[in-house]
């Protein structure tokens, strides 16, 4: 079942990248992408894609042995999660505020705000033991570094 698991699993993390690695190409030979929440957008899918690999990482052996590899993973993790659903929120904002005007103006607030936001979160989950909280549980450690084992 583990095998069916990680295979599924690793076929989405594919089919992901691609498409945000393809939207960053796209970003790159158009102009007008560049301009509005084409940017939001850019960063976003680069915090997805962080969110994604960091599943595929997790399989590695080497990992499951080193608490800290694996809590340094995990702060890579929570940052890039909480970086991508932030910058969806400020796709919305930055949407719904410029809708109407023929010019979006600069966006530099929008990745400020996101950006402290994300580290702001990260550290605060990281910090008070992030890992122990369902859902958020990125090491296969207890708190003690003692392998729980949930892959069984």
């Amino acid at each position: 079942m583990y095998g069916l698991w990680f295979t599924i699993l690793l076929v989405e993390v594919c089919v992901v990248v691609v498409a945000d690695i393809c939207f960053m190409l796209l970003f790159l030979r158009t102009a007008k992408l560049r301009e509005g929440p084409g940017q939001l957008i850019l960063v976003q899918a680069q915090g997805q894609i962080i969110v994604d690999l960091h599943w595929l990482i997790m399989f590695d052996p080497d990992i499951e042995e080193n608490y800290n590899a694996c809590m340094a993973l995990a702060f890579v993790a929570y940052f890039g999660f909480i970086m991508s659903c932030t910058y969806a929120a400020a796709i919305c904002v930055a949407v719904s505020v410029h809708f109407d005007k023929p010019k979006y103006p600069s966006l530099w607030l929008y990745h400020v705000a996101v950006l402290a936001i994300s580290i702001s979160i990260s550290l605060i989950i990281y910090l008070t033991g992030g890992e122990k909280i369902e859902g958020f549980n990125f090491c296969r450690f207890n708190h003690v570094g003692i392998n729980t084992n949930w892959t069984e």
